[in-house]
């Protein structure tokens, strides 16, 4: 069984690549926004590089 520390260590380390993944999707989708459409591409594909958040449950 791993100690506290090490489980805690890890889950930090977890968070800050999610983060960073987040911020390279961001990116990308930004880049594909501006120049996808001078790249010849169409719609749909730039709508794969589209942020997608799901939805939040009625009441929040």
């Amino acid at each position: 069984m791993p100690k506290a520390a090490t489980v805690r260590r890890i889950k930090a380390d977890l968070h800050r690549v999610e983060a960073a993944v987040a911020v390279l999707h961001r990116t990308l989708a930004s880049a594909l926004e501006m120049h996808g459409p001078d790249m010849g591409l169409d719609d749909e594909t730039l709508a794969l590089a589209a942020p997608k958040t799901p939805p939040k449950p009625d009441g929040e």
